[in-house]
């Protein structure tokens, strides 16, 4: 005999087949016309033709449906004729317990499927909303089931920037008088980076940029760590065995985690995870989402940082904005609502 607790963790997570739309803008496209000897022209109207792959195909067991959606529901490009509205649908079965972890069971099929439709047309393809609805068994037009809808998605790869709510505050209305000091070159250098950081529409962008900008700050300091090089077999080379030359050079990873530890007082634990998520958006290991996901906690740390070098390199006082923290609160760009809604034809249109 099952016990009441254990029959409603039962029927909790049952499997269950779920619906997850992804609204998508796409480009259009503005063919040019062509003269009688087959020569591209300027074109003398602009006639927008829609670029969406209405599809349907198999990923991992879950069916993927490409298809147009409705232009009217997106207000900030209704009208534009640059831009059209498809929506990508995930129909899987998965045993969870809810909208948002079942969205969250769709996210790689989607990333899959972003990235690729993202690398053929060379346009970042961004997820608008996506709504989350219970389609199992059989439902039927007009039957509540239960859903959830958010203003926007993060994927691995397309994760947007968090915003923060707590770890950075600036001057309220600037002063004109404040006039950075044009002689140190290399705090200007990372003030550059700094700033496409506070404009960078993805997590990983904002990540890279800030981390130029403490690779730039961190280079003439005078907490390194020095080595001798080490060869690919792992032996020390102390000297040149031709000229005897000292081989003792800065060594980057060890350099920066103490320029972390030391210069700012960063836990040691936190800067080994910033060297390591470092290694992976350049490439140098392997990609794994968890670190994507610890992006938005990471950034918080790297920004405290530069803010706090470039106030001392530039001479604004460290009692006066902006000031930036390495913990508190950052949310998601994205709003969202859960509930019930009924079910609508468009909903369980056939699969193909």
């Amino acid at each position: 005999m099952y016990s009441r607790r254990t029959l409603l963790t039962i029927v909790a997570m049952s499997i269950k087949t779920w619906q997850v739309t992804a609204q998508v803008v796409f480009p259009t496209h503005l063919p040019p016309d062509v003269d009688a000897e087959g020569n591209l022209q300027l074109p003398k109207q602009l006639r927008a033709t829609s670029r969406v792959p209405v599809a349907r195909r198999e990923i991992d067991g879950a069916i993927v449906l490409i298809r147009e959606g409705d232009t009217a529901a997106m207000p900030q490009i209704q009208g534009d004729i640059r831009f059209e509205v498809a929506e990508i649908v995930v129909r899987l079965d998965a045993e969870v317990e809810g909208p948002f972890d079942a969205a969250q069971a769709a996210v790689p099929v989607l990333d899959r499927v972003l990235e690729s439709l993202s690398f053929q047309m060379q346009t970042a393809l961004q997820i608008q909303s996506v709504r989350v609805l219970d389609i199992t068994g059989s439902p039927t037009i007009g039957e509540d089931r239960e859903f959830a809808q958010w203003s926007g998605f993060a994927t691995p790869t397309f994760r947007p920037t968090s915003v923060p709510m707590q770890s950075l505050v600036g001057r309220i209305v600037p002063d004109p008088q404040i006039d950075l000091d044009p002689d140190d070159a290399r705090a200007n250098r990372a003030l550059d980076w700094y700033l496409k950081a506070l404009t960078a529409p993805f997590e990983a962008d904002h990540f890279i940029f800030l981390w130029i900008s403490c690779e730039i700050l961190a280079a003439d300091s005078e907490i390194s760590v020095i080595d001798p090089f080490r060869a690919p077999c792992g032996h020390l080379i102390e000297q040149c065995p031709v000229c005897e030359t000292s081989t003792a050079r800065r060594v980057q990873g060890r350099s920066m985690i103490r320029w972390f530890t030391e210069g700012f007082g960063v836990e040691e634990g936190i800067a080994k995870r910033v060297w390591k998520a470092r290694q992976m958006l350049h490439g140098a290991v392997a990609f794994e989402s968890t670190v994507m996901e610890e992006l938005p906690e990471l950034t918080q740390w790297l920004r405290a940082v530069v803010v706090a070098e470039l106030k001392r390199r530039l001479g604004i006082p460290m009692d006066e904005p902006p000031f930036a923290a390495g913990t508190g609160l950052s949310i998601s760009p994205f709003m969202g609502v859960s509930g019930t809604a009924k079910i609508t034809a468009r909903d369980i249109e056939p699969s193909g």
